[in-house]
């Protein structure tokens, strides 16, 4: 189905056009597991393999490791594509590929300990630490102690970066800390309605050494002294604010799996639905005519609405952020979500009972899409609130600058 060639189709440089391709051609091996993967409740080896085999895992890691050094459209683009094969493959993937930004704020040494082991198959990340969650100062490093909830790619991933709050220097800031998957536990809780196999278990430490050198209190992690980025001054992913990443990425997975449902909306459900009673082909209803326009454009809408999102990340990075930026780039990416959001529901109520037996493409999509709305950058109201406020004049109200 056609939709907007708005954005890099005509800037990506020859490994990024490369890239994409190479991404394009698993989507439909990613479709026929998706199934599969969603009973599993994760990705499957095979469905990593490829995503690894097509450069998706290490596509920001630094070129003298053996990655892509490739920027924010190939990671929209990316994720965006992968997402059409299945959401939880999409959200999956740019977790793996982007918490090599966050890694990128250590240092060169801890870089080379991280990219430079073969085996290194992605990072997770978060921020979600569980109450009783600590960590202490002791000779040369830290003791990490507790539990951190939706790490998405953990399943996968050989490194993770979790934050714990913590007094430090006389203030309450988070500590980003930085710890191989293979020292921590990951219990299997990820039992969900939506985006089955993302499995963004939590994860567990216990009484875990944490040397000096991967840790970084978030006033140093989030700015210009962060370590990574002072060694590499220039380079804009390693500058990317972490909590821009998000934004900027997030909105890839509904956009792809509401243009996936256009498409069995059109393909394969209107070619031989009736109507009951009489009412004729469901092709024929001119309400239907409507409502699968209104969705098109909504969505065409939506995605242009992104594309501005990652062109202002990386505007952002080159030239600095205030505080409207973040508001107008915040708010356009939470709508894109709610958009997408709303092209799906209104599809699939249109699309009989029969989409919502086990198996069925549709229902899936539609199941994470609920989800994904009920994600903080979907969340199309309090960015509406919080965004007004910032683009009004008054502030943030209490609402943690790094965060916004």
């Amino acid at each position: 189905m056609y939709m907007s060639k708005i954005g890099p189709a005509q800037g990506l440089s020859k490994e990024g056009q490369e890239f994409i391709e190479r991404v394009r051609a698993i989507v439909p091996n990613l479709r026929s597991r998706a199934h599969g993967e969603e009973k599993a409740r994760k990705l499957s080896a095979e469905t990593v393999k490829e995503l690894r085999d097509a450069g998706v895992i290490h596509m920001h890691l630094p070129k003298e490791f053996g990655g892509g050094e490739l920027g924010f459209w190939e990671h929209f683009e990316m994720s965006y594509l992968v997402s059409q094969g299945s959401a939880s493959a999409g959200w999956v993937a740019s977790f793996l590929a982007q918490c090599a930004i966050w890694i990128r704020k250590y240092s060169p040494k801890v870089q080379a300990e991280v990219f430079g082991d073969p085996d290194y198959n992605g990072c997770c990340g978060t921020n979600q630490a569980r109450e009783g969650s600590n960590i202490r100062k002791v000779d040369g490093g830290w003791i990490l102690n507790g539990r951190w909830g939706f790490s998405s790619g953990c399943m996968h991933s050989t490194w993770a970066v979790v934050s714990v709050g913590h007094e430090f220097e006389g203030r309450k800031t988070r500590m980003f800390c930085l710890v191989p998957m293979r020292e921590v536990e990951i219990d299997d809780m990820w039992y969900t309605s939506g985006l089955c196999a993302t499995g963004s278990n939590d994860i567990l430490a216990k009484d875990l050494f944490v040397p000096d050198e991967r840790v970084q209190d978030m006033e140093t992690y989030i700015s210009e002294e962060a370590p990574g980025v002072k060694a590499d001054p220039d380079n804009e992913l390693s500058r990317c604010p972490i909590f821009r990443i998000a934004a900027l990425g997030h909105p890839a997975y509904p956009l792809g799996a509401a243009h996936r449902a256009l498409e069995i909306f059109r393909e394969d459900i209107l070619p031989r639905r009736a109507r009951y009673w009489g009412g004729g082909p469901l092709l024929q209803s001119s309400t239907i005519h409507r409502i699968f326009g209104a969705g098109y454009a909504k969505l065409r809408a939506a995605e242009m609405m992104q594309r501005e999102v990652v062109e202002g990340t990386i505007q952002g990075i080159r030239n600095g952020f205030s505080l409207e930026d973040r508001a107008d780039l915040t708010l356009l990416s939470a709508t894109a979500v709610d958009w997408a959001a709303e092209v799906v529901g209104d599809i699939t109520r249109q699309a009989g009972g029969s989409i919502h037996f086990d198996g069925q493409e549709l229902d899936r999509i539609n199941r994470d899409m609920l989800m994904l709305g009920n994600h903080s950058t979907g969340d199309v109201n309090y960015a509406e609130e919080t965004c007004g406020r910032v683009l009004l004049g008054l502030g943030l109200e209490g609402r943690i600058p790094a965060f916004f």
